[in-house]
């Protein structure tokens, strides 16, 4: 198995929602969902087409809160003990991967009760190693993404810091209250142990009919890529070559006396950038290849442990054997005082001034850093949850702020009007832009400063020759004298 599609969800009962959950589970191709609030008793019987459920009820028997596991029947997996407590009800399940046994518990916390960091920690001691942990925690801290921090909130973060644990979220809100007057929140998400961040990615789903959203984590074996911004250049773009080619294909003769030529010079000036831009910027290739990086002796031990295994495959002997082990555990012995040495000395090497490019503090930066909260749009009738529907609220936003005002005197505006027409007014007209202006006011623009969706940016601009230079020159002047800003 070389990746885990894991899902995690408040159904709000699992009876009258089970085939709504078979839906979630083979639209978005799930291999195991653990569900929150599943509403079930000792006679409850949850039949999932092609699945296994495995339930754990409230301990006073009656059907609200419990959790439950449901995994697909092609999937290896046994059942561990439950955890049934009146303030933490989990299900757990094992499954076997490439890189051992991933324990996977669905837990859900009702909200009424008070607990503790050790009751947190007393339910994560029974999950082993590595595990995954997801479901309705009702706790909201802002180390997560919630939108504020409560006290079981403070509580959990203690013990996942206690614990050497690391929370996983979408950074969502996934508990969207029928009130209008509550606020959505993210209250469900998972708590990983043994699993690397590179490994995980976690994702809202809108689907069902619940006041809470699922959440999606993929797991997997092979290390997820996220999505990076584009840019125009890089570390190897030949900013000599940048300058040949605008200079060489620029053409300082254009017309700048309509509003549609002075749209027309703008693209022209922006797409000739970017295509310099393109043109000398190579792309970078990945290189995987990292066997340079591994110290000769590490590499004659790997050998000897080789050669020894090579040897016990052909004897069989006991002491063959036994000489292959002590290889194995004398070259992780050795890989551990490389790592360790390492990451030791790279360690040392941290400072806070500007001989090491503050490395101290770009290496400590992101190992507190909170998800950020994505803040939902509350609509006429609900709230906002897509993209497209969060980017019809603002537009129709920005089209009521955005409207001429109504004039409350008419014949004064109108006197005001014709005296701006007339001849000879008392303000002189703008004078016109020089290069050395335009080179002051580049030399002020700030450098890291996320461009628009032309992507030009300082850096870019400090490299532009003297012609491109004037012709922006020019282009100002043309916007002046026409009176008419460029609609790019």
């Amino acid at each position: 198995m070389t990746a885990l599609r894991v899902g995690t969800w408040n159904i709000n009962g699992l009876s009258p929602n089970k085939n709504e959950l078979e839906l979630l589970i083979y639209n978005n191709q799930l291999d195991i969902v653990l569900v929150s609030e599943a509403h079930c008793t000792a006679k409850s019987k949850i039949n999932i087409k092609g699945c296994n459920t495995y339930v754990t009820n409230h301990p006073d028997g009656t059907g609200h809160a419990g959790t439950a596991v449901v995994i697909r029947k092609s999937i290896k997996h046994q059942v561990l003990p439950e955890f049934k407590t009146n303030h933490i009800q989990a299900t757990t399940i094992a499954v076997e991967t490439r890189c051992g046994q991933l324990n996977l518990s669905a837990v859900y916390c009702p909200p009424r009760h008070t607990i503790s960091a050790t009751n947190f920690t007393d339910y994560f001691a029974t999950l082993g190693k590595k595990f995954v942990a997801g479901g309705d925690w009702n706790a909201k801290n802002t180390y997560w993404g919630s939108r504020l921090t409560t006290t079981r909130g403070r509580q959990l973060k203690l013990s996942l810091q206690e614990n050497n644990l690391n929370a996983i979220s979408s950074a969502e809100p996934t508990y969207w209250p029928a009130d209008p007057n509550k606020r959505p929140d993210l209250l469900d998400f998972f708590i990983v142990k043994g699993l690397s961040r590179h490994y995980l990615k976690a994702e809202s789903c809108l689907d069902g009919n619940s006041d809470h959203t699922p959440v999606f984590l993929t797991i997997s074996t092979i290390i997820i890529h996220f999505d990076k911004p584009e840019h125009l250049y890089n570390n190897h773009t030949d900013w000599e070559g940048f300058k040949d080619y605008i200079e060489e294909n620029i053409d300082l003769k254009v017309s700048l006396k309509t509003p549609d030529e002075i749209d027309k010079a703008t693209q022209y000036i922006t797409n000739l950038i970017q295509n310099a831009c393109w043109f000398n910027t190579p792309i970078p290739t990945k290189n995987f290849q990292l066997a340079g990086n591994i110290p000769l002796e590490v590499k004659y031990k790997i050998l000897e442990k080789r050669r020894l295994r090579r040897i016990w495959h052909q004897t069989r002997h006991r002491r063959d054997k036994t000489a292959f082990n002590k290889a194995i555990n004398e070259l992780k012995i050795l890989i551990d005082s490389v790592n360790n040495a390492t990451i030791q000395n790279n360690l040392e090497n941290l400072t806070a001034t500007k001989s090491t490019d503050y490395s101290l503090w770009k290496f400590t930066k992101a190992l507190v850093r909170p998800q950020q909260f994505k803040c939902p749009i509350r609509k006429m009738t609900g709230w906002a949850r897509t993209s497209l529907e969060k980017a019809n609220m603002f537009a129709q936003h920005l089209a009521n702020i955005f409207t001429s005002n109504e004039s409350s005197n008419v014949e004064f505006e109108n006197e005001v009007e014709s005296t701006l027409q007339q001849d000879l007014q008392l303000s002189t007209p703008p004078r016109p832009v020089t290069v050395q202006e335009l080179k002051a006011v580049i030399n002020q623009l700030q450098n890291k400063k996320a461009p628009g969706f032309d992507l030009i940016t300082k850096e870019i601009i400090t490299q532009l020759p003297r012609k491109a230079l004037v012709f922006l020159v020019t282009l100002f002047n043309g916007v002046l004298r026409v009176q008419y800003f460029p609609r790019l």
